[in-house]
């Protein structure tokens, strides 16, 4: 997802960040040269730390886990981030009981097979505010598909 980021906006810079064995393979596919001097691989773990940062892009990544999880993870990107900076999560998001979609279903599917969740708006703004996040904001990218961003300015 980094790469097309990098490829439309040729002064940004960007970390990816994920498990070492996920880094390790991540490294392999060739890159041009003009994007490859601005992308960086860390290997970590994001319930010890992250690397300091301006903007946090979290996608598919906090419905895996439960409340306490996800606000372990926000409070280290929180902690990490520098002075005016925020974070982009994109995920399902639910609506109201009986909407027509398929969040619910994956809902189901996560509380079965994992200790995660889809969330609401609501959910996800009141976790973000626990982390110490500012304003809250929604923009909903293609149905049921959602990118909710705040900033660090509380």
């Amino acid at each position: 997802m980094l790469q097309p980021l990098l490829e439309k906006h040729p002064g940004l810079h960007g970390t990816v960040f994920d498990l070492p064995g996920v880094i390790a393979g991540a490294k392999r596919p060739s890159r041009p040269p003009d994007i490859c001097c601005r992308m960086d691989f860390v290997a970590g773990d994001f319930f010890s730390s992250v690397p300091a940062g301006d903007l946090y892009l979290l996608k598919h990544v906090l419905h895996d886990w439960g409340d306490d999880e996800f606000l372990e993870i926000l409070r280290n990107c929180r902690a990490a981030m520098r002075g005016g900076g925020r974070i982009a999560i994109i995920e399902l998001v639910l609506g109201e009981i009986g909407e027509p979609g398929p969040t619910p279903l994956m809902d189901m599917n996560m509380l079965v097979m994992a200790s995660g969740r889809e969330r609401s708006f609501t959910e996800y703004a009141h976790l973000l505010g626990k982390a110490r996040f500012g304003e809250v904001r929604i923009t909903t990218i293609h149905s049921p598909w959602a990118i909710i961003e705040a900033s660090c300015e509380v």
